[in-house]
């Protein structure tokens, strides 16, 4: 008696001549037919609860020693194996008793032949994940995925990054009420725990701000571009160290009432004809903010040689700020602001003020340069004479 006749999804080899077969006779091979031609063995996937397309089972008939097909690398063989809330990890020999799969070696599909009947099993990873709450009142959420070995064990989280924020001081909470007092954080390497079937994500707390910044704690962190924006974290005492400040500023400096002190910054003019900026920061361009800080005891020379430009503007902020721009509860304390500029330009140039040129109403606003600073401009040619003798 013949058995029980089955559709094929079987190695590329079977399929194709299995499939060129059912296409002109319109019959179903059974299982001695293919014995008879040359495909004694069968490969069955059981899929552990997960699907391939609507089977949860998939068969193939295979010759003796040789490769099957694996699911889902081929779509005669069937599709790749899905299963709601778990991620698919491979295929693997067992025992099976009831619904408890004893695992053993996964299945190579590259090396290993099929010489006998074999039932591979599928192995599932939940979808394990960590839960980040941040915002106000810490309403906003972020999902982390949490990754496993081929065991299931789950490996450890190196760092949490969330999109579009910035976490203060890179520093993770168990709860809510840790997170307000900034205590207790996690360390990282962070292996969760308390995982589970029926519980699949653990909850962490941030503090974060909205957008990308630069968090300023050392005088390390101090790094000051075109685009940066900067978190002032501390007072920071420099101790004479020079600093570059950008010469087009577009993003936003909150100091937090902060100061930062004794350093020094040294520019140049450059060449061509047009208008050149200098202060701290040369030019504010419109969507510059800088707000709630303190530069003291700063020692600033501006070098405008150039005796061609068209104008040079200068202030002890900033040369120019383009409308838009603000400044808010900004203090120049101590220190000295030097600009020799070249003689043709000495007598109209105003360099004691905040911002050069003439920004817009707005634009600064509770911001003041200290009685002490002195702020001094003196002619290229007796600059250059100072520093020869």
């Amino acid at each position: 008696m013949k058995r029980k006749a089955i559709m094929i999804l079987g190695a590329l080899a079977a399929l194709t001549f299995g499939l060129a077969l059912a296409g002109c006779a319109q019959e179903r091979l059974t299982l001695d037919d293919l014995d008879e031609m040359g495909y004694p063995h069968t490969v069955t996937f059981d899929l552990m609860g997960g699907k391939s397309g609507e089977n949860h089972v998939l068969v193939q008939r295979v010759r003796d020693n040789s490769l099957v097909v694996e699911p889902g690398t081929n779509i005669i063989v069937g599709e790749a194996p899905t299963r709601s809330g778990y991620t698919f990890n491979a295929f693997y020999r067992g025992t099976k008793d009831g619904e408890n799969v004893t695992y053993g070696e996964e299945w190579d599909f590259e090396t290993d032949r099929v010489t006998e009947d074999i039932t591979l099993y599928a192995r599932w990873l939940s979808n394990y994940t960590i839960t980040v709450h941040y915002g106000e009142s810490y309403e906003e959420t972020y999902t982390v995925p949490v990754s496993q070995d081929a065991q299931g064990n789950i490996r450890p989280v190196n760092s949490i990054s969330i999109s579009g924020q910035t976490v203060l001081d890179n520093a993770f909470y168990t709860s809510a009420a840790d997170a307000e007092k900034k205590e207790n954080a996690v360390a990282f390497p962070y292996t969760p725990t308390g995982l589970t079937q029926e519980n699949t994500t653990v909850d962490l707390w941030a503090n974060t701000l909205k957008g990308v910044w630069r968090l300023v704690e050392t005088a390390e962190d101090f790094q000051l571009y075109n685009g940066t924006n900067i978190y002032l974290m501390n007072d920071i005492d420099f101790g004479g160290k020079e600093l570059s400040f950008p010469e087009a500023y577009t993003g936003t400096f909150e100091g937090n009432g902060y100061t930062l002190s004794n350093f020094t910054v040294s520019q140049k003019s450059g060449t061509g004809t047009g208008a050149q900026s200098f202060g701290l920061f040369r030019e504010l361009r419109a969507t510059a903010s800088i707000r709630n800080v303190t530069f003291q005891n700063v020692t600033y020379v501006a070098e405008l040689e150039n005796p061609i430009v068209t104008e040079y503007r200068t202030g002890v902020l900033a040369g120019n700020a383009a409308q838009g721009a603000k400044i808010e509860n900004v203090t120049i304390s101590g220190g000295t602001f030097t600009f020799a500029v070249a003689d043709a330009f000495y007598e109209d140039l105003e360099v004691n003020v905040l911002v050069g040129g003439e920004p817009a109403d707005g634009t600064v606003t509770n911001s003041v340069i200290s009685d002490d600073v002195r702020v001094e401009k003196i002619t290229w040619s007796k600059w250059q004479e100072e520093q020869n003798n």
